[in-house]
């Protein structure tokens, strides 16, 4: 946004899908649009406000996985303690290095993603010829996310938290993992979320050992009245200073 700032200005160019919309001479408009003060503020605060329950239900699922898994648990305090001790304390390039952490957030996410149905239209007429189906220009598609990322065909044996399958600087596998979307419409906050998860989860996992006490129910429900997915009563755990 500040490189953004410096130029002044970006052009952004519609194409609508009416063709009443069109100009006369059938191209699709254009405008500029420059960017001001209270731009740069309105996506600072739109970061914040509308990342701040998100990160806080990520983080809240991640440490009730690590919880659950001691030994994960104790691979990521000591990936944390390791990139601590070679960066000599936080900086961008710390949290970067901090992988085994970033794949333990992944797996949550795989496993709790907070939204589990994305929505979009369709462009254009599309033939899925291994089904038989096709989706007309205009069509609303829903994507199950949850559905996807459980899939015992893109996921083997997916109730399982297994870090693992995410490896570092693997792309991963197309259009099967949604958490933040994909493509052109990919969550513009990803980077912003990691960094902001990295660090809370980081001061926990360094200062304290994490088990669920078992007041937690096992299932855990969800909130069905919720747009996120969210549990219906609290999460508790069993705190333990190190």
């Amino acid at each position: 946004m500040l490189k953004l700032k410096q130029q002044g200005a970006i052009e952004v160019q519609s194409k609508v899908a009416d063709e009443k919309e069109f100009n006369l001479d059938n191209t699709a408009s254009s405008e500029n649009i420059e960017i001001t003060d209270d731009i740069l503020t309105g996506q600072a605060f739109q970061f914040l406000s509308a990342g701040y329950d998100p990160l806080l239900i990520i983080t809240m699922f991640v440490m009730h996985d690590l919880a659950q898994y001691p030994e994960v648990q104790e691979r990521a305090r000591n990936n944390v303690r390791e990139v601590l001790e070679k960066h000599n304390g936080y900086s961008y390039a710390c949290i970067q290095d901090m992988t085994y952490l970033e794949q333990c957030i992944q797996e949550t996410l795989r496993i709790h993603p907070i939204i589990t149905f994305l929505f979009r239209g369709c462009t254009k007429k599309y033939h899925l010829s291994e089904a038989g189906l096709v989706i007309e220009k205009g069509q609303k598609v829903v994507i199950p996310i949850g559905a996807l990322q459980m899939d015992p065909k893109y996921y083997p044996n997916p109730e399982v938290y297994n870090p693992e399958r995410f490896p570092p600087n693997v792309s991963k596998q197309n259009f099967t993992y949604l958490p933040f979307g994909d493509g052109p419409r990919f969550c513009i906050g990803f980077r912003y979320a990691m960094i902001v998860m990295k660090l809370g989860i980081t001061k926990i996992l360094s200062n304290y050992k994490l088990k669920l006490s078992p007041k937690n129910e096992v299932p855990m429900e969800f909130n069905k009245q919720s747009l996120l997915q969210i549990p219906k009563n609290p999460i508790w755990f069993n705190i333990t200073p190190i």
